[in-house]
């Protein structure tokens, strides 16, 4: 609990819940882990996971994308936070991605059948760079042409 300006403020948490097969099945907003557990539970975890019928459940940063920490400027946009220890988990989980136990990260399921899992940010890259002049802009990719022809794949919008 915080108090701010004489307000009591709960601290609150972001917890996946997981199925048998590591699939994110829901992201709540509970009990920030700070707050005392309830009897019987060694963690906050543990007693969503009993209390909602999971078979897992973990905590998760609603701050962390790409394996890097963000917070927000004074204008509302994510900015990359000074402090990169508060990066937790990978990624911020959504419905359908997928825990890995092994790693205790999150990340999202494989777009395409190319595309290629890179752990240093636990997202899914290309297997072939954004062409000259386009790195920074939002491409689509076409998987059926790079299963044709290696070296292409994303689509380029005409001018």
């Amino acid at each position: 609990m915080v108090v701010f300006n004489g307000l009591i403020l709960v601290k609150m948490a972001h917890y996946a819940l997981i199925t048998e097969e590591n699939i994110v099945a829901l992201v709540i907003t509970g009990v920030d882990e700070s707050e005392q557990t309830p009897e019987g539970f060694d963690s906050w975890e543990d007693w969503y996971a009993n209390h909602k019928k999971y078979p897992k459940c973990k905590r998760a940063s609603y701050n962390t994308r790409e394996n890097k920490y963000y917070i927000v400027d004074e204008f509302g946009e994510y900015i990359l936070g000074d402090d990169q220890t508060k990066a937790f988990r990978g990624n911020y989980p959504g419905s359908g991605d997928i825990y890995d136990e092994e790693n205790d990260v999150f990340y999202p399921l494989q777009p395409y059948e190319s595309w290629i899992l890179d752990e240093n940010i636990w997202n899914w890259v290309a297997p072939i760079s954004k062409p000259e002049g386009y790195e920074n802009t939002d491409l689509e990719w076409n998987e059926g042409n790079y299963q044709e022809d290696n070296t292409q794949g994303w689509i380029i919008p005409s001018e």
